[in-house]
């Protein structure tokens, strides 16, 4: 059964950053902080960035209030992210039943070795501890990792067309960058569209500081701004395609069969400079 798409009978909405249709939905949770005589001004606004838009609708007064709103509504909802990297059809379709486990460093460099034979001998201890060392990549332990743009996937982020990020710092790192081309020996590129509930994105988007800390610091924490930021600007310039979002997730735990919506196979035609 995949994620569920109901709460208490009322439909989740399922938050898609590629478009705009949550938008109305966002708009709705807003009426009481967001007046509407601050909407209707915004088009007039004197805007010369993309970040001006919502520093133009929302006042020091009325930050607190709307960030609580869009917090509760981020809650009550679910977000779409995306996962990119090689798979073969049996992994994928793995993939799609049990979900995405976090990165456990033995067990990955104990799959390169048995995997792939031009780096049997190559990944002795010493490679392996002068990569994790000079790459700083013990830290990778026990994540995983994703995207909240599919756009940004099949522009922005080569892991989707070049694989895993990590195997290719450990052999980077490991002296041996010529041996990283191996890597797209196997598997095709895949992207992985998940569903995730809003209150796990949430956690995930503030992997090193909780929310609250964020938050006195700048105001606005993660995901909120984003979600703000895109709906001001379409507000101040309907239809404007956006710029793109460099925005990820960190998870420290599995997710499971049931938030992955589809594994998609992208042909290297697919890996577009303007996605």
């Amino acid at each position: 059964m995949k994620l569920r798409s109901v709460i208490a009978g009322r439909p989740i909405l399922n938050i898609d950053f590629d478009s705009n249709d949550w938008m109305a939905q966002l708009g709705e949770a807003l009426r009481c902080s967001v007046p509407e005589s601050a909407r209707l001004s915004l088009p007039s606004a004197s805007v010369t960035y993309y970040e001006e838009a919502l520093d133009a609708l929302i006042d020091d007064a009325s930050l607190s209030q709307v960030v609580d709103d869009v917090l509760d509504w981020i809650r009550a909802n679910s977000l779409q992210v995306y996962h990119g990297t090689r798979l073969t059809d049996e992994e994928a379709r793995l993939l799609k039943r049990d979900g995405l486990r976090p990165l456990s460093i033995g067990d990955r460099i104990g799959w390169l070795r048995s995997t792939f034979p031009d780096l049997r001998d190559t990944l002795t201890e010493a490679v392996v501890t002068a990569a994790m060392h000079k790459g700083q990549l013990r830290h990778r332990e026990n994540q995983v990792h994703a995207a909240i743009l599919r756009a940004e996937m099949l522009r922005g982020y080569d892991y989707l067309f070049e694989g895993s990020e990590f195997d290719r710092r450990l052999l980077q790192f490991g002296g041996h960058p010529e041996l990283v081309n191996v890597l797209r020996s196997r598997g095709e590129s895949r992207l992985v569209r998940l569903v995730i509930p809003g209150d796990e994105a949430l956690d995930a988007m503030h992997p090193f500081f909780p929310i609250d800390w964020v938050r006195a610091q700048d105001g606005y924490p993660n995901l909120v701004r984003e979600l703000l930021r895109a709906w001001a600007y379409e507000i101040h310039r309907p239809g404007e395609p956006r710029f793109g979002v460099d925005a990820c997730l960190m998870f420290r735990k599995a997710l499971p069969g049931a938030y992955v919506e589809d594994v998609e196979l992208v042909l290297e035609t697919g890996r577009s400079q303007d996605a």
